[in-house]
């Protein structure tokens, strides 16, 4: 999976080969993201079963997929959702994408 990042005008794209990513502001998580929007474990991004779920993890100030506040919510590939301050685009890779 691949999570292309638009953080404070800077854009940064990370690979990801495992089926779940850990979004936050701690360095605990899997991408960590800089902004004092971002909760220190903001939200989960999980692929299973072919689809691309975004799920908030409890954050102040929110996950919002299509301009909705989420609390789990399907993504669809090549979709931006904003954590915080970022927006986030997630990509399958090829090898990943459902026939």
């Amino acid at each position: 999976m691949k999570l292309t990042v638009v953080e404070n005008g800077a854009q940064s794209v990370y690979r990801f080969s495992m089926s779940e990513v850990l979004i936050g502001r701690s360095i605990e998580n899997d991408l960590r993201l800089s902004s004092g929007l971002v909760s220190r474990r903001h939200c989960k991004i999980t692929f299973e079963a072919g689809a691309i779920w975004g799920e908030d993890m409890g954050s102040a100030n929110g996950t919002f997929v299509g301009g909705e506040r989420i609390t789990r919510a399907r993504i669809a590939d090549r979709e931006e959702f904003l954590v915080g301050g970022a927006r986030v685009r997630v990509e399958l890779e090829e090898a990943e994408v459902p026939e």
